[in-house]
């Protein structure tokens, strides 16, 4: 029996619009994460719009944010 192995993820970006605000919810279900991972997120440094709820992400900056990590996960 092969077990198989969990690898990192790479986001695809050609989803996200850089001209959309996209909520928790939202950035989830691009992603296929789960909201909690989102909420991680925002600790790591994503950046919201204002601390008010629904949290709300513009698109340009969750398009950074997303390249930022698959460029730290790049095998050298």
């Amino acid at each position: 029996m092969m077990v198989k192995k969990k690898g990192k993820r790479k986001y695809n970006l050609h989803h996200i619009k850089p001209d959309l605000t996209y909520s928790t919810k939202d950035i989830s279900e691009i992603t296929k994460r789960h909201i909690r991972t989102i909420q991680q997120w925002y600790t790591q440094g994503l950046k919201r719009i204002d601390n008010e709820f629904p949290y709300l992400v513009k698109g340009f900056v969750l398009k950074d944010f997303l390249m930022q990590k698959n460029l730290g996960q790049k095998k050298k």
